[in-house]
C-alpha cells in the first residue's frame, strides 16, 4: 500500500508544499531515514515498535471527530497512549496522533491505518481496527490478534 502525506517545508527561503510517498513495508519495525527524519523531536519516542493485541471495532464518530465506516482503513490506539502523547490536549480533536498514519504487522502480513481515536477499553499497546483493516491480518472470526507488532509512521 501507499498513502501520499502532504508535507510543508521551506525550499530556498520560500514555502513550498508537496506530497511525499510512503511505502508500507512488510516489516514495520524497520524506518528508512526519510521516515525516521519526518518525525518531530517530540514524537521521535513513539517510533518503535509496539507489541499488543489487535481487536476489531465498529467505526463511527471517533474521538479525533473524524466519521468513518467499517470499509475504511482506520484504527484507534489504547486511551494511556493517546492522553498522554505529547501534545495532547483536553481537546482529543487536536490529539496529534488524529489522522497519523500506523503499520501494523501480525504473521507476515502488514496493514496501513490512519489512527481516528481512542479505545478506552484496550489495555497499553492493544489497538482496534476497521474490519476492513483487521481482515488484511486475520478474518474476523479470530476475534483477537495477539502480540502484533504497530508502530507510527
Amino acid at each position: 500500500m501507499v498513502r501520499a502525506r502532504h508535507t510543508s517545508d521551506s525550499v530556498g527561503g520560500a514555502p513550498s508544499s508537496h506530497f511525499r510517498l510512503l511505502t508500507t513495508s512488510s516489516y514495520c519495525a524497520e524506518l528508512n531515514q526519510e521516515q525516521y527524519l519526518n518525525l518531530s523531536a517530540a514524537t521521535a519516542g513513539y517510533a518503535q515498535v509496539n507489541i499488543g493485541d489487535v481487536v476489531f471495532f465498529d467505526p463511527g464518530l471517533g474521538s479525533c471527530g473524524f466519521t468513518n465506516t467499517q470499509a475504511d482503513f482506520v484504527g484507534n490506539v489504547d486511551h494511556l497512549t493517546f492522553d498522554n502523547f505529547p501534545g495532547a490536549t483536553a481537546n482529543p480533536n487536536l490529539n496529534p496522533l488524529c489522522g497519523r498514519s500506523m503499520v501494523v504487522s501480525s504473521a507476515g502480513k502488514s496493514v496501513t491505518v490512519e489512527l481516528v481515536g481512542s479505545c478506552l477499553s484496550c489495555s497499553l499497546n492493544e489497538i482496534e481496527l476497521s474490519p476492513a483493516a483487521f481482515q488484511q491480518l486475520a478474518p474476523l472470526s479470530v476475534g483477537r490478534i495477539h502480540g502484533a507488532a504497530w508502530m507510527l509512521v
